[in-house]
């Protein structure tokens, strides 16, 4: 996922889901897989609802859903996230 500030926020969040569905995947043995499952459905249940929506939509939807964006976000795409609280 490389950072585009001209992408919507909508679309990095959905970007940001997929990757953590691809890595989810891969690693196992992690403890919180639940939560982080309920996060990602959370996160896909937002960009379903609002497709287009706009960054203000995606921003308020984020500083409501803190503990979903910290397990949706990994280590290595944190400056993402970051976008969202600018």
């Amino acid at each position: 996922m490389t950072p585009s500030r001209s992408e919507p926020l909508i679309k990095t969040l959905s970007s940001a889901i997929a990757a953590r569905r691809r890595l989810k995947q891969l690693v196992k043995g992690r403890n919180d897989w639940d939560n982080v499952e309920r996060s990602l459905m959370a996160g896909e249940q937002f960009v379903r609802s609002y497709p287009g929506g706009s960054d203000q939509t995606a921003k308020a939807w984020a500083q409501r859903n803190t503990a979903h964006m910290g397990r949706i976000f990994t280590t290595r795409t944190r400056h993402l996230e970051a976008l969202f609280y600018q």
